[in-house]
């Protein structure tokens, strides 16, 4: 409705049209029932906002994953002209399971609780079923959305076993990023990274993962490339292909990279952040052991996103 229509335009500009217009109405009626998918071809990438998720998920599908159609995904735009590689259904149903928190993908987050799947409605379940189930017909697939840092644990009681890639950049060139494009403060920008990263963990515990810097890939497409071949088919996920070089020319535009030249520059951090962020750097973050709770700055400033 238009709640959800105005929540989407803060995040996705013009691109709400496209969804509204493709996601009035779910077919749930075909899938009445939760159908759990187990057989691990699935990858799932999350990350924050402006983290270059798009990027990666990109590469993923030179490589022989699925993503959806062209009328499927949001289409590019000025500020992403690759594509995003998000379907216009995950978006929805993201939004829908935020919503059920009185929360966005921005708004309501100091208060948001990864661990209230349990109470998420029956029909939002059975539509993330139903899309799961498409996808099932183009094994393997792939799946992205940022908000999946925060509710990767509804879509894990249907997709049982897939692959996760969590992508990371510097929080200080997230930050700068969102304050340009959103006018967000800079401390609500680095909170909301914090929240989304933590969350991304915390979600993801118990999973096959991954730990990938957005500037490592960028600096060298290929490697990267290489290894999620040689990962992907050790965990038995056939089909695959390493793109070539033209290809990988073609789609990686190396001047994206912002953050360059930032890595070292802890300085805006508050000590959480930096032991977040280390923590990606250094891989401990994947322990399982691992955790990462906001501290009560982090939450105060998840209170003001504007300037």
């Amino acid at each position: 409705g238009k709640e959800i229509e105005d929540l989407l335009r803060g995040a996705l500009g013009k691109n709400v049209d496209v969804i509204m217009e493709h996601m009035k109405i779910l077919p749930v009626e075909e899938s009445p029932r939760v159908h759990p998918i187990e057989d691990g071809n699935q990858v799932i990438v999350l990350g924050m906002h402006r983290s270059g998720t798009s990027v990666l998920a990109g590469l993923l599908t030179l490589m022989g994953l699925y993503a959806g159609g062209p009328a499927d995904l949001l289409p590019p735009d000025d500020e992403n002209a690759k594509g995003y590689f998000e379907r216009h259904d995950v978006i929805r149903l993201n939004a829908l399971i935020l919503q059920s928190q009185e929360a966005t993908w921005f708004r309501g987050l100091e208060n948001y609780n990864i661990d209230q799947s349990e109470n998420i409605d029956r029909d939002v379940l059975s539509r993330i079923s139903f899309v799961a189930s498409e996808l099932q017909s183009h094994v393997p697939w792939m799946m992205k959305d940022p908000r999946m840092c925060l509710t990767l644990p509804v879509w894990r009681k249907v997709i049982k076993n897939p692959f996760v890639i969590v992508a990371y950049r510097n929080p200080i060139g997230v930050a700068k990023s969102l304050v340009k494009r959103n006018q967000f403060n800079f401390d609500f920008s680095l909170a909301l990274w914090e929240k989304y990263m933590s969350a991304a963990l915390e979600t993801s515990k118990g999973l096959d993962r991954i730990c990938v810097s957005y500037e490592d890939v960028l600096q060298d497409p290929m490697k990267w490339c290489t290894l999620m071949f040689k990962t992907l088919s050790e965990r038995g996920i056939k089909g695959l292909r390493i793109p070539t070089a033209d290809e990988l020319a073609q789609f990686v535009d190396p001047n994206l990279n912002h953050s360059r030249g930032m890595t070292q520059d802890h300085s805006p951090l508050s000590p959480s952040q930096s032991k977040l962020y280390q923590s990606l750097v250094d891989g401990t973050a994947l322990h399982p052991d691992a955790a990462f709770p906001l501290p009560s700055s982090c939450l105060q400033s998840l209170h003001e996103p504007q300037r």
